[in-house]
């Protein structure tokens, strides 16, 4: 499920800040269910099965996307109306209009996304961004089964086809430390309901630090 969430910003203490994805990580904890908030901020490993764009920010005016399971966007949802009010770092904002986007892609032979996402892989006994191109196309394919699997609870044998067309390292400022990940587009042919698994709950690794939102392009 993909979301727009549109707001009025009323307070602004961070004027001249420009990455937030720690902010709103933290912004859509604060508007679950403690228990479903307690659960993705564990530390154990499992998939976290929603993702986010940064807020775009004109004037006192600002939006946001947000991606994911179905109950945990109506999750928040619930949330953010009741209180009418989010908070973004130093930025208090008025919630305006929360909109339902087309959360389905059509069934196409082949598919282009625009993406910023995370694939890693251990190198010298660390974890750091992948630089393999095949080992990040499998790695995308086998993420996708897996979400597929945690949301519907069954196997799907189908595979993606990833081609990464373009890929440029940036990173992102994540509290105190930078994250690495890759500004790409994708070519992506197979199976309609994988495709739209990771377009509505997004790609590739750790995207609950606002990862892997996908652009149909």
């Amino acid at each position: 499920m993909r979301i727009k969430v549109t707001g009025l910003i009323i307070e602004n203490n961070d004027v001249n800040k420009t990455n937030y994805n720690h902010e709103v990580y933290s912004m859509i904890l604060s508007n679950l269910n403690i228990e479903r908030a307690k659960r993705i901020h564990t530390k154990t490993k499992f998939k976290r099965l929603f993702t986010f764009t940064q807020p775009y920010i004109n004037n006192d005016k600002v939006h946001f996307y947000l991606a994911g399971e179905e109950e945990l966007i109506k999750d928040f949802i619930n949330g953010i109306i009741r209180s009418q009010l989010i908070k973004i770092g130093g930025k208090v904002i008025n919630i305006i209009s929360v909109n339902e986007l087309d959360n389905k892609v059509k069934v196409k032979e082949e598919y282009y996304f625009k993406s910023k996402f995370i694939v890693n892989e251990m190198e010298n006994g660390k974890v750091c961004l992948s630089n393999n191109k095949k080992y990040i196309e499998e790695r995308i394919n086998r993420i996708a089964k897996d979400k597929y699997k945690d949301l519907y609870n069954e196997e799907i044998k189908d595979n993606l086809s990833v081609e990464i067309l373009s890929m440029n390292r940036k990173f992102n400022k994540y509290k105190n430390h930078h994250i690495n990940c890759y500004d790409s587009v994708i070519k992506i042919k197979g199976n309609n309901k994988l495709v739209n698994v990771i377009y509505n709950v997004g790609m590739g690794e750790n995207t609950a630090s606002g990862h892997g939102f996908m652009w149909e392009v």
